[in-house]
């Protein structure tokens, strides 16, 4: 079995499948896994990434030499 994965969209109660898949022979047999993003999750990460971005914003190249202790 062959996976291939890609982002798309619902769209009146159909899932667009993107022009690369779309050549595949109609009697293929495929397997479709529906994974949902969970906001609260990316919220999280979103939150996580920025707070480590701000952190680094105060780190100085000076502090480097503390690196090694």
């Amino acid at each position: 079995m062959q996976a291939l994965e890609f982002d798309t969209i619902i769209e009146n109660d159909k899932i667009l499948i993107p022009k690369e898949i779309k050549g595949l022979n109609n009697q293929t047999h495929i397997r479709v896994i529906i994974l949902i993003e969970d906001e609260a999750a990316q919220e999280e990460q979103d939150f996580k990434r920025f707070a480590n971005e701000q952190f680094l914003k105060g780190y100085a190249e000076s502090d480097a030499i503390y690196d090694d202790m």
